[in-house]
């Protein structure tokens, strides 16, 4: 019997050492939409479509210590914007291309090439065959944004969350580099720990690419149509590093994590319920004495009534083989 697609890739959390910059690079830069609800003195929320992006800048909740190691993401995410995509190049140049934002770029994807802001021949002659904006952020993090299908531009009006949203739609894709020989390990996770629809690519020798495990989103009840379907992709690379696979413990670079919503309260009781078996429940002392909802639970009672768990190791669940770490904060879904 196939599993059921997760219902959504809710945020992608990454600490930021500037507040100011990440609000300038994510709203006044992206066209992202900032949650004036959970925004506060500890984090920067940004609104995209269904999905957000949390941006803590103090690393805890009781002591406010500042970052100062701001997160990368190790891969790249995949965004959807209702603009122009040449306005949106041209905005971001005159925003951070003369400023001190040096890590900031922008390339042009064009049916044969990627042009980058030094090539300026193409700006006004072929913005209609623009495909999409490989885009740096001021800390690293490496964004590819594509024009929303018109099918998908419901996402901006059908969104609950605060505030709204604006420019940026939805987040079809994040994609996360993993070492060679594990994508199956992380598949064995997906399947029997959440019970979720995943495709495991072979690798392909003749186009020199490893495996790939392609987590499915998508199950958003009908009167969603196309606005939040997603997929979260692990992709061997060759030059993942061996320390990729604990590199949530060993470097505040990798400490992020995403949140995904279950399709139901019997899902996501049950998934609780194997990951506990399992041992994989991860409590996470930098939420611990804050809002129940951000932080960590170790028993069903505190699980039921915060509606989350998470879930650090991302491991085999019968070899016991340790993938990678990225903590999952694993939602069940509230229709209202």
């Amino acid at each position: 019997m196939a599993h059921p697609p997760l219902l959504l890739l809710e945020h992608v959390n990454l600490n930021v050492s500037d507040p100011d910059l990440a609000r300038k690079f994510y709203v006044e830069g992206l066209g992202g939409k900032l949650n004036l609800v959970g925004t506060n003195d500890r984090q920067v929320h940004i609104n995209l479509g269904f999905s957000q992006f949390h941006l803590p800048f103090k690393l805890s909740v009781k002591n406010r210590e500042p970052v100062q190691s701001s997160q990368i993401w190790a891969g790249h995410l995949e965004l959807t914007t209702c603009e122009e995509l040449s306005e949106l190049s041209k905005r971001l140049q005159e925003n951070f291309a003369a400023s001190s934002c040096s890590n900031v770029s922008v390339e042009e994807e064009y049916d044969d090439e990627l042009t980058s802001w030094s090539s300026q021949s193409r700006k006004d002659t072929e913005s209609s065959r623009l495909k999409a904006l490989h885009v740096q952020c001021p800390y690293g993090n490496k964004f590819i944004v594509s024009k929303a299908s018109e099918e998908s531009l419901g996402a901006r009006d059908l969104s609950r969350l605060a505030s709204g949203s604006d420019r940026l739609i939805s987040m079809p894709s994040a994609i996360h580099m993993c070492k060679y020989g594990s994508a199956k390990h992380i598949a064995s996770f997906y399947t029997q720990i959440l019970r979720c629809s995943v495709t495991l690519e072979e690798a392909d020798a003749q186009r020199q690419s490893g495996a790939r495990c392609v987590v499915h989103f998508g199950g958003l009840p009908p009167n969603y149509p196309q606005c939040a379907e997603q997929s979260l992709i692990y992709y061997e690379q060759e030059e993942a590093p061996e320390s990729i696979t604990k590199a949530y413990d060993t470097s505040e670079v990798s400490k992020y994590h995403i949140c995904v919503y279950m399709s139901s309260q019997d899902a996501y009781q049950a998934a609780f319920r194997r990951a506990q078996t399992a041992g994989l429940l991860y409590i996470n002392e930098r939420f611990q004495g804050g809002p129940p909802e951000f932080a960590s639970s170790d028993t069903w009672k505190v699980a039921e009534s915060c509606g989350q768990f998470r879930v650090k190791d991302l491991s085999c669940p019968v070899t016991g083989t340790a993938s990678i770490f990225v903590t999952i904060m694993a939602s069940k879904w509230d229709p209202m």
